[in-house]
């Protein structure tokens, strides 16, 4: 477990960071004093089917990481190692970013 921890950071940044736009437009209509549904819908969020939306929003964030699991598990029956990416990188900064 002590191994997993310190890649675990790098990884909720980067699943944080795909929702920071979103989060932006949210943000903004609220602030706008625009209701949210309408100001999505402005953008061309289609909401004629409130379940229709839910389902598309839902599948919008759980394809990406179907895949990442299918890549994996065809990588483990490929015998293949599996190595984070992000790792590397955190090994190449110059200062160690992990907190003490």
């Amino acid at each position: 477990m002590a191994s997993i921890r310190p890649a675990l950071l790098p990884q909720l940044v980067l699943i944080a960071r795909m929702f920071t736009p979103a989060l932006g437009v949210v943000l903004a209509l609220k602030l706008g004093g625009v209701p949210v549904l309408e100001g999505l819908r402005g953008y061309g969020l289609r909401t004629d089917d409130g379940r229709d939306c839910l389902k598309w929003m839902g599948m919008g964030l759980a394809v990406p990481y179907a895949i990442y699991g299918l890549g994996l598990a065809l990588a483990l029956a490929a015998g293949l190692p599996i190595v984070n990416p992000v790792s590397a990188l955190w090994e190449a900064l110059p200062w160690d970013p992990r907190p003490s």
